[in-house]
């Protein structure tokens, strides 16, 4: 089941748009696994950065913890 993340948690990807959640990423067949890999690498870090700017930080935790699931089940092929 996705994780609803809130607007400041969201990725904007150059090419393909806005994503909402790990597991969308994960779904979207445009991408390979590489730049699946890529774009969640650059979305933790993204959010990394925001947590300590944002006033309430657990929504963007919970998107870190989302994050790093999505990752290792791409990883695992289990995606």
């Amino acid at each position: 089941m996705p994780t609803s993340l809130p607007p400041a948690a969201y990725y904007d990807h150059p090419q393909h748009g806005t994503y909402r959640s790990a597991d969308e990423l994960l779904a979207d067949d445009r991408l390979s696994e590489t730049q699946k890999q890529m774009a969640i690498e650059a979305w933790l870090s993204q959010l990394e950065r925001g947590i300590s700017e944002e006033a309430d930080p657990a929504a963007l935790e919970a998107a870190v913890k989302s994050l790093k699931g999505a990752a290792d089940r791409l990883a695992s092929g289990r995606h």
